[in-house]
């Protein structure tokens, strides 16, 4: 029976935060195509890290040593001592260089906050590509986070004067769920509202409508097909 190394690979890549399965692929590609001895090094340094970096017996910080680096530097203060989330945390506040007292590490959350709820009520104008890559950024450093992420509203409305038009909009509709559901961390999008005939959008902003995938008769719209196309897609 033949393995599909490159497969596994692949696979292996999209356990890390914020990496779908398309970034997997492209991480994959380079590092085997572009930079073999690059992911020689990796797969040393990886192996090596796994093997031989425990937790540190006073903070609890990474380390492959009995005590990481900050508690075993005497010239620390003793008495201040920063009471952290995770690993990360530390490392962030390290790199300021303004603490020079010690740390203890919870190994958990602060804040029981499990997931992150996104609105996303957006003009037509609004949705370039730019925009759509920060709405991906968002996502990919709320994973980083260790958050779920929901869009709990979504809506493209089309105002007076816009130069988008509903096909356009499909576009649109398709950037932002493809974005949403190409990240691991990501797996609800709701549309605010049934038809343009339901939409919010008609009361609250004046020239502008024809926000939801369906008219006011429940037919679908161009943007309707663009959402279908983004799930196929996946």
């Amino acid at each position: 029976m033949q393995t599909d190394l490159l497969n596994d690979l692949i696979n292996s890549l999209t356990i890390l935060p914020g990496v779908g399965k398309k970034s997997a692929q492209r991480m994959a590609l380079y590092l085997l195509d572009k930079n073999k001895d690059g992911a020689s090094l990796l797969s040393k340094t990886l192996q090596d890290a796994v093997e031989s970096i425990g937790r540190c017996k006073r903070c609890r910080m990474l380390t492959s040593n009995e005590y990481c680096k900050v508690c075993s530097d005497t010239s620390r203060d003793n008495q201040s001592i920063c009471v952290i989330e995770n690993p990360s945390d530390m490392l962030a506040i390290e790199s300021t260089g303004g603490f020079r007292g010690k740390y203890f590490v919870l190994l958990g959350r602060l804040s029981p906050i499990d997931g992150v709820g996104l609105q996303g009520h957006f003009k037509i104008d609004q949705v370039t590509e730019q925009f759509v890559a920060k709405v991906g950024q968002t996502i990919d450093d709320l994973g980083v986070a260790g958050f779920t992420v929901n869009i709990t509203e979504l809506d493209i409305r089309i105002c007076a004067g816009d130069n988008g038009n509903i096909q356009t909009q499909k576009d649109a509709y398709k950037r932002i769920v493809s974005t949403a559901f190409n990240r691991e961390n990501c797996n609800t999008v709701l549309i605010w509202g049934s038809s343009d005939n339901d939409s919010w959008i008609n009361t609250h902003y004046e020239g502008c409508g024809q926000a939801t995938p369906h008219d006011e008769n429940y037919t679908s719209k161009p943007a309707y097909f663009g959402i279908k196309e983004a799930l196929m897609e996946l």
